[in-house]
């Protein structure tokens, strides 16, 4: 009895607190919708937050990718020589691709560099060691069967940008990108002219924005060739 009367004086004064009526139905689907709605946006700002966190983490890593190619082309650049007395470095030298004989300090003689780039954003470099015992008065002979590639970037976007991925420099200063086989008249842009060349890889920024919104990132450097001239020591062993 007194138990009785204690919880009915709490119910006069809270009577809140003794109300066994519970929720509504109305009430309760308004709980939910509420807490769906919650749980949407939850999920949205969760997809979108790690969708941007691979983005920019394939983006950093094509970057680094770009960055480690680069340093890669400009070493083996660095090394282009004469395969002959009074020939050039270079084989052919283009915007986009380029042909030069490298000192590597192979013993057979000097090795092929082939940089190749494509349409669809690949860059390759590819280098060819000579056949063993071909080197003499007229160069090496190549073998390009079996030959790896140094370095492979495969999401650049230099010629559909139309951006010289290399840009060659004379000893006069003058530059261009795609120097003649030799001179002519008073010009001196011509493969046996390069002392330089200027390596630019262009990396799409956020692909999925237009570059109006955010550039492409370019990676620059400029190399000079070590020795250029012909030296009969690492030319013919």
């Amino acid at each position: 009895m007194r138990f009785t009367k204690i919880l009915t004086g709490q119910c006069e004064k809270l009577p809140a607190a003794c109300n066994e009526a519970g929720f509504s139905l109305v009430e309760m689907l308004v709980v939910i919708l509420i807490f769906g709605i919650v749980i949407a946006i939850s999920s949205q700002m969760a997809t979108l937050f790690i969708t941007g966190g691979n983005q920019v983490d394939a983006e950093f890593n094509a970057l680094n990718k770009a960055q480690l190619t680069e340093m890669g082309l400009a070493r083996y650049i660095r090394m282009a020589t004469q395969p002959v007395a009074g020939a050039a470095p270079f084989l052919s030298a283009g915007p986009y691709s380029a042909t030069a004989f490298v000192n590597t300090n192979n013993p057979n003689g000097l090795d092929e560099l082939v940089i190749r780039t494509t349409t669809s954003g690949e860059l390759t470099s590819t280098l060819i060691p000579p056949v063993p015992g071909s080197c003499g008065q007229n160069g090496c002979q190549y073998n390009t069967a079996g030959t790896g590639s140094l370095e492979v970037q495969t999401d650049i976007s230099n010629q559909s940008s139309n951006t010289p991925l290399l840009t060659y420099q004379m000893a006069s200063g003058a530059t261009s990108t795609n120097p003649p086989t030799s001179c002519t008249g008073s010009s001196t842009i011509c493969l046996s002219n390069i002392v330089a060349v200027q390596i630019n890889i262009v990396v799409p920024s956020l692909k999925n924005r237009p570059p109006s919104q955010v550039p492409p990132v370019q990676i620059k450097t400029t190399t000079y060739l070590e020795a250029p001239i012909y030296n009969e020591y690492h030319a013919i062993p």
